[in-house]
């Protein structure tokens, strides 16, 4: 029986002789550092419509059950508004939003400057523009495997240092249910067009 050898992948963009290996040895430190600060400071509009999009996107609706599940139970896949105002994500970037009423009229806000996403005439739900398909585009041949990384990197991080190479859709760290501690691994999706 012969002996089957692993793929090997090297992801390329625009210049092919440089490939992800030789971009991550070159990623400065302090310059993610800059870039945080810089992403801190875009405006509340902007971070919201980011989340937004990214919380109805492929890549994460392909792995998101709960949100999956209610696009699902409307006839015209929308979810009301004030679902994503429980997520942990969307509750840190409304902080300074001290009423309900100012949160939704936020989110209401960032989802009209929107491509991907669109509210119900009424504004109380959102939708896809165009309606998810969970079996197109496979994402095995975007995605990549990464571990050996300090415990407290964050999905902002890993996703500023991969940016380097291609658009980065999705970054996932897998967690211990019990603990909550990172599994010292993660999966990075790109966008391959």
């Amino acid at each position: 029986m012969e002996e089957k050898k692993p793929i090997e992948i090297d992801f390329f963009k625009i210049k092919p002789e440089i490939s992800l290996k030789s971009q991550l040895a070159n990623v400065d430190s302090a310059l993610i550092l800059e870039e945080s600060k810089h992403n801190a400071s875009e405006n509340l509009t902007t971070k919201l419509l980011k989340q937004m999009e990214f919380y109805l996107g492929d890549s994460n609706l392909r792995n998101d059950k709960f949100l999956l599940n209610l696009l699902r139970q409307n006839e015209k896949g929308f979810i009301d508004l004030t679902i994503f105002l429980n997520f942990n994500k969307v509750k840190k970037i409304l902080a300074e939003k001290p009423t309900l009423d100012e949160k939704l009229k936020a989110l209401q806000q960032a989802i009209q400057s929107s491509t991907l996403i669109k509210l119900h005439k009424d504004k109380s739900k959102v939708r896809r523009r165009i309606a998810f398909n969970a079996y197109s585009h496979s994402n095995d041949k975007r995605m990549v495997y990464v571990e050996n990384f300090p415990e407290k990197t964050t999905h902002e991080v890993l996703a500023q240092i991969f940016s380097k190479i291609g658009e980065v859709l999705l970054v996932s760290i897998p967690k211990y249910a019990e603990t909550h501690a990172p599994k010292g691994f993660a999966f990075i999706e790109f966008k391959v067009k």
